[in-house]
């Protein structure tokens, strides 16, 4: 934003405070804009494929006890 106010011709501004607040307001829009833009961008290929725990339970059981631990750890924390 300092380097804007240095830029810009003094004598074209009207009112310092609303040009120094409309700069901030636009840079902040677009700071907003373009993380929102890369935190909807994947990267990656796809998501991996869910296991078939219907072929050995005890996969399926391993990962129940996993989320189980994990909820409790959230829940306290």
């Amino acid at each position: 934003m300092w380097l804007r106010w240095q830029k810009t011709d003094r004598s074209a501004v009207v009112s310092p405070v609303a040009f120094l607040s409309s700069t901030a307001t636009r840079l902040a829009i677009n700071v907003a804009q373009s993380a929102r833009v890369r935190w909807e961008t994947y990267i990656g290929s796809r998501l991996p494929e869910p296991v078939d725990t219907s072929s050995d339970p005890e996969v399926g059981a391993q990962r129940a006890k996993a989320l189980q631990w994990l909820c409790c750890w959230c829940w306290r924390s």
